[in-house]
Formats: structure tokens, sequence, C-alpha cells
């Protein structure tokens, strides 16, 4: 074979590359949008799905239209994803004190933080703090004014007013109504959860390609990926 023969690049390749890269050196700060599906706006003006390295910096807004999808990269590892019809302002985007303001529903993917830092978000009357790895969904300001917060895996401190309640996988509060913990079963996914769950274990098949540590390991939140047992998938 001529040694200067050229070699075909596997397809996965770039992509990944482009995975190692802003998992790495490229994202210092967080708010890095990593994917859109739809009319995704940063303060008004629209986000194309292929732009590289767009950022919603500390004081923007990302703002998603009807049957729309956006995913940001928080942290290393760690994804923010929002739902259609929503609003995230970021207040702060440094790695160690990351904080947002939603209105919306939106999904947190966690699989490696530092304790001491964590990500806080303010939600309608309360602000949630997640300090551990788990799946979460928050639901903000909704039409009627309700909020919610559900813990599927992790832990998340919630403080409304004088008072704090840490909720435990399986639970969920509506701070606005009471700072009462119900319970909640996280066995099947709504259509939402769904997607958010399965871009985490795209990412995941994605990095394992080029070597980087399994970060988004599902199994360990037992949430239900096979689209069989999901009603409504889409």
């Amino acid at each position: 074979m001529n040694k200067c023969q050229r070699k075909r690049i596997p397809w996965f390749v770039i992509p990944c590359a482009a995975v190692c890269l802003l998992h790495g050196q490229l994202s210092t700060r967080a708010g890095l949008i990593y994917y859109v599906e739809g009319d995704v706006r940063l303060d008004g003006i629209r986000v194309a799905k292929f732009d590289p390295l767009v950022r919603v910096g500390a004081g923007r807004t990302l703002d998603t239209g009807p049957d729309t999808l956006a995913e940001l990269l928080l942290q290393p590892g760690n994804y923010f994803r929002l739902a259609g019809n929503t609003a995230v302002t970021m207040k702060s985007d440094e790695f160690a004190s990351v904080a947002m303001e939603l209105n919306g529903s939106a999904t947190l993917d966690v699989s490696a933080i530092d304790p001491k830092t964590g990500i806080v978000i303010s939600c309608g009357q309360a602000s949630a703090e997640f300090s551990r790895p788990g799946f979460y969904r928050l639901d903000c300001g909704g039409g009627d004014g309700t909020s919610s917060i559900h813990v599927f895996r992790g832990q998340a401190t919630v403080a409304a007013g004088s008072k704090r309640v840490r909720l435990q996988p399986g639970q969920l509060i509506q701070p606005n109504l009471s700072m009462t913990v119900r319970k909640k079963s996280d066995k099947v996914l709504d259509q939402f959860e769904t997607w958010s769950a399965m871009r985490s274990e795209k990412l995941a098949r994605l990095g394992r390609q080029v070597g980087l540590p399994d970060q988004h390991k599902h199994d360990s939140y037992e949430i239900p990926l096979d689209p069989l047992r999901i009603p409504g998938l889409w």
C-alpha cells in the first residue's frame, strides 16, 4: 500500500472531536448552546441549528417557541434542556456558581458536580439548588401560576421564603402552593423527558467512541428508555 495513500476518516470522528473540544478547552463558562430544534431565540435573535459556540452568557435570555427544543451545556457533562414555550435567563455563567431563572419547562441532567458549587435555578417564588448527580424536571410559572420541581434521581434543596425543603428521589414539590412534599412515580416519562433522556444516551455513545468517560449512565437513574414502554413517544 502506498504510504501516501489517504485513509478514510470514520464518519463519527468530526462530531466526536467537537464533543471533546466543547467538553474541554472551548467552553470555560456555562450556557453553551449545544442543540436546537425549531424557533429558538437568544435575546430575540434566532439561533441557527448549526451555529457553533453560541452561548447564553450572564444577563442573556434564551426563548423557545411552540414545538421547540433546546439544550445548554452548563458544566462538563451537565445539561439543561428546554421544552417549547420556555425562557431561561442566565444570572451567573461561572462554572463554580451557575444560576438561572426559568419560566416554562426544563430538565436538568447532572452527571458530575462539585457539591461545594451546585446549580441554582429560580422557579417562580422559589429557588432550587442542585448539588448531586441526578435527573430533574422543573415546571416554573405555568399559565395557572403553578410551579413544580420533581426529582427523578439525585437530590435538590428548595427554598421559598423562610422555608427550606430537601427533595429525595421520587419526590415532587409545588412551592407556590405549599412546601408539602409529595411522592410521584418516575417510571413513565412524558415526551419531553423521554427526549431529554435519549439525548443523554446519544451524547454518552458519542463520547465513548473517542474514549471519554461515560458520565451519563441512566441505568443508575432507572429511567426507562425503551420506546415501547413510553406512551406518546414522538
